[in-house]
């Protein structure tokens, strides 16, 4: 545990230590089959006949310690950005219309930011992962309407798609998703409308969270973060972020009007 101070001059916002341990949320390889090993030995000829069962074992808990390895934490390549790409573009933070996805005092550390050499490129580099214990309330970042939703998923699915999210849709056409919730842990319902700042989910082992809890945020103008790209976003109910939430440092939400 990394423990912390607020700095009194900066409403909301706490640095901590650089801690590159996250592993990346979004991307999940595919595991081998299960694999078998034999190994022939004629135990009537060998006067090491017991080479053969110690060699099998070997090599059985060598491929349970890779399976084991691989998990939720590890996978393949998320959709890469091009060569030389950066983030840029940030909106205002003190008029943006979204506050952030959690309620008003609590404070969550920024485990992966946007841009990052992790699985936060491409398509998918203006995300923000949100470090939150399992079953944290998440709450609207806008006002919007409910227009999809997905709850099924077990705790531990792994994979790219097997996260359970929600999905928002705002007046403008754009859309927010909440990632990586915990089974049946919606608090709204498809069709709802919803107010910046009311619950709708509780955060869950979904989707290649392993053991770095977190909700994953984005913003996209098709409604899916893998078919077209994700949009830079600031919030206006915490400290200064002009060019979006900083990695690795712990944003509280602030109280702010409607």
């Amino acid at each position: 545990m990394v423990s912390f101070a607020k700095t009194p001059s900066t409403p909301g916002i706490v640095n901590l230590p650089q801690d590159r341990g996250e592993k990346p949320d979004s991307t999940q390889a595919h595991l081998p089959n299960a694999m078998q090993a034999s190994v022939g030995v004629d135990e009537s000829e060998n006067e090491y006949s017991s080479v053969g069962p110690m060699l099998r074992f070997v090599v059985i808990f060598a491929v349970v310690a890779v399976l084991l390895t691989l998990g939720c934490d590890s996978g393949g390549s998320p959709p890469t950005a091009p060569p030389g790409s950066t983030c840029g573009g940030y909106p205002d933070w003190q008029t943006s219309p979204y506050v952030l996805p959690y309620p008003v005092g609590r404070a969550h550390r920024v485990s992966q930011g946007n841009c990052t050499h992790q699985s936060h490129q491409g398509t998918l580099r203006y995300s923000f992962d949100l470090e939150m214990p399992f079953g944290s309330v998440v709450t609207a970042a806008r006002d919007g309407v409910v227009i999809g939703l997905r709850i099924g998923q077990p705790a531990g699915s792994c994979g790219l798609t097997a996260s359970n999210w929600i999905q928002l849709e705002h007046a403008d056409g754009i859309y927010s998703e909440y990632i990586h919730l915990e089974q049946f842990g919606n608090l709204v319902e498809i069709g709802d409308t919803v107010l910046a700042g009311d619950p709708i989910a509780r955060t869950g082992d979904t989707g290649d969270v392993g053991s770095f809890p977190h909700v994953h945020f984005d913003l996209t103008p098709c409604g899916s973060n893998l078919a077209c790209d994700t949009l830079p976003v600031t919030f206006r109910n915490t400290s200064p972020n002009p060019a979006g939430l900083v990695e690795n440092v712990v944003y509280e939400a602030l109280p702010y009007s409607r």
